[in-house]
């Protein structure tokens, strides 16, 4: 190799189908600040710290709910919005600072397609990539990922009204 390094990049996916159509879950998916409102078993607030809400470039910070069995402990996540596609169902956003390092630098995308069959189904998707690194291997950083992902939509089904 000729002095280049090759990056490592940790890629995962993650799908659900919703019953909901389409520009419903974008109501609440497309709102890069709404997930405070709604994402509440993990999320006690979504605040804007830079930018105006919406714009590409903006930043929000979510606090995690203070868990009791790890002495109140609360995650801090500072969110870069990237992408806002409302016509292809499109948000991409980078996670530019934590207090987990396990989400520092993630990329993730997340994507809506109305199912064919019908306009009252809905499948969202999930795509997260991130540096590999050596402070955790890939499979807990897709197993945590998965995790985080499954969590959000259940909240995302019971904001819905179809938990």
């Amino acid at each position: 190799m000729s002095g280049e390094e090759i990056e490592l990049m940790w890629k995962g996916v993650c799908e659900w189908t919703l019953k909901a159509p389409i520009e419903k879950v974008w109501d609440f998916i497309g709102d890069f600040m709404g997930v405070g409102n709604w994402g509440t078993t993990v999320l006690e607030s979504c605040t804007l710290v830079e930018g105006l809400p919406q714009e590409i470039g903006c930043v929000h910070l979510c606090l995690g709910r203070p868990k009791s069995d790890q002495n109140g402990f609360q995650f801090k996540i500072f969110e870069k919005l990237l992408e806002l596609d409302s016509s292809n169902h499109l948000i991409g956003y980078e996670v530019i600072k934590s207090n987990i390092p396990i989400f520092l630098g993630v990329f993730p995308t997340i994507q809506l397609f109305q199912l064919s069959d019908s306009t009252s189904t809905t499948r969202i998707v999930f795509n997260f990539k991130r540096d590999a690194s050596d402070e955790f291997n890939q499979e807990t950083f897709i197993h945590t990922m998965q995790t985080l992902y499954a969590v959000v939509v259940q909240d995302l089904l019971t904001a819905l009204g179809n938990s």
